[in-house]
């Protein structure tokens, strides 16, 4: 056998996750699955992520958060209210809860409706396209007067949004392609004056799922198009026919809006746009996660929850499985300014997003399927609301520059930090079901792991895998390196 001179090592993972792409093409520093790992908390490294802190205390037990809302004051933090909208225990209704005293401020809704909301003017507006529009004034919620001129709001519509002064509306399923907009802000009030715009009903477009803003424009989403206006224009010409199913997928960061779009066979994905035809940035790339994408479940679309900030966005899309193993409350990470993808699992599936003030700093929390608001990747926190962190790492299927057959027979090193627990797999042939656990030897000043092969590991291609689980501090894998690698002379066994 012909022996490698030197040891075959992965020194950098700054690329992040690919999927799809041949190994012959995909940039070195990428890997093929990261669960749980971040790449640019230390560039070049794997890091295991930070974890989730309990905001209050559980809601309603077993019950899926419907919407969630800081109001904000600017004038007294000591007004600052965090709401969100939950089912009761029996599911009869659902109800809007201060998170802070976990107490009811208003009840009966109806049950299992979305709730939005919009902070404008000093007030925060709250609707759901079924009971009375409501605001919160600061001190109380109110159903009429406000700052939104609720007695004369449209009826029945579930859309809102603020550009250029004005209030933007829409969801009524009477007329689904249309959209109400208000006076201009006069300081104190907006007011309705019957102003609508009906955005192409012949564009075969579906009905309308949701706003955002991208500078100079806002954008109009149906289920399968997107349309752009600045109150001169509504630019109708069938702009594009990728759409969104709901308003909670479409996400603003760094002056961009992404979103997630099921228009059609070919469009799953996620996207991006500047109000010009959206990009998509989950495949067509040589940084695809496609079939990540493709196990999303088609019953799951309409719940995908997305969230950002001026650097990362990321989506909750439920329970994947991929090439036979399964993935529990994925939330899709994304860095736009790396072009950098991960996926990160949770105990609970996060079903809505929202920005959170605390102490003068912006943070972001996430309501999940069990009554509870959760702050993620809260400074200090290493596990889940308690429970540990599992991370993995898998690298591609090497095949070393030939096709010979490789023999592995002497041991793995993995240098990193707080590595103490990991496991080390090796895969053959890109064989999942070959998969060979190896045995840790020893440590070497506690960052250096030796795991040592027991059996003689034979296959065309190798692939590592790194497991590991965090509770009271942050993994972090530098390098993987492969020693004793031995390639045969021919292509036979």
């Amino acid at each position: 056998m012909a022996i490698i001179n030197q040891p075959a090592k992965q020194s950098d993972f700054i690329t992040g996750m690919i999927s799809d792409v041949n190994e012959n093409i995909v940039p070195p520093n990428s890997v093929q699955v990261a669960v749980n790992l971040d790449f640019d908390n230390v560039l070049g490294s794997a890091v295991s992520r930070l974890g989730t802190s309990l905001v209050g205390s559980q809601l309603v037990d077993n019950k899926s958060i419907l919407g969630l809302h800081q109001y904000i004051d600017p004038a007294n933090a000591n007004n600052n209210v965090l709401f969100a909208v939950v089912n009761v225990a029996n599911d009869a209704t659902s109800t809007i809860k201060n998170v802070a005293t976990g107490s009811d401020v208003v009840t009966g809704l109806t049950a299992s409706k979305k709730m939005r909301f919009l902070t404008y003017g000093g007030d925060t507006l709250a609707i759901n396209g079924t009971d009375a529009e409501r605001a919160w004034n600061s001190s109380a919620w109110v159903t009429t007067g406000s700052v939104f001129d609720l007695d004369d709001f449209p009826a029945s519509c579930n859309l809102v949004i603020e550009y250029l002064d004005r209030i933007y509306t829409s969801g009524d399923a009477t007329y689904p392609s249309r959209i109400y907009y208000s006076t201009l802000f006069d300081g104190s009030t907006i007011t309705w004056a019957g102003d609508y715009i009906d955005i192409e009903p012949e564009d075969q477009g579906g009905r309308m799922t949701a706003f955002a803003k991208v500078p100079g424009y806002i954008l109009f989403f149906k289920e399968r198009s997107m349309h752009r206006w600045n109150f001169s224009s509504a630019f109708p010409e069938t702009l594009v026919q990728i759409g969104t199913p709901n308003q909670e997928s479409v996400v603003q960061s760094g002056g961009l809006v992404f979103f997630y779009s099921n228009s059609d066979d070919d469009a799953r994905g996620f996207y991006v746009t500047n109000g010009g035809r959206p990009q998509c940035i989950s495949k067509d790339t040589t940084r695809t996660i496609k079939k990540f994408v493709d196990a999303i479940a088609t019953a799951n679309e309409a719940n995908i929850a997305g969230g950002a900030t001026d650097r990362i966005v990321w989506w909750s899309v439920g329970d994947l499985t991929v090439d036979g193993e399964t993935y529990n409350n994925v939330v899709f990470r994304y860095n736009r300014i790396l072009n950098q993808w991960s996926i990160r699992t949770y105990p609970t599936e996060f079903k809505v997003f929202a920005s959170y003030l605390v102490s003068g700093v912006n943070t972001r929390i996430g309501g999940d399927d069990d009554g509870n608001i959760l702050k993620f990747d809260a400074s200090g926190i290493y596990t889940d609301n308690g429970s540990d962190i599992n991370w993995m790492l898998r690298t591609h299927n090497e095949n070393f520059g030939t096709n010979r057959l490789k023999t592995l027979s002497d041991k793995i090193i993995v240098r990193g930090k707080n590595l103490e627990g990991v496991i080390t797999n090796v895969i053959p042939d890109e064989d999942l079901t070959r998969r060979v656990t190896l045995t840790k030897n020893n440590w070497l000043r506690k960052i250096l792991s030796f795991l040592k092969v027991g059996d003689v590991i034979k296959g065309t291609t190798i692939a590592t895998e790194l497991k590991g689980s965090q509770t009271g501090n942050q993994a972090h894998i530098k390098e993987i390196e492969i020693v004793g690698l031995d390639i045969a002379e021919n292509y036979e066994s």
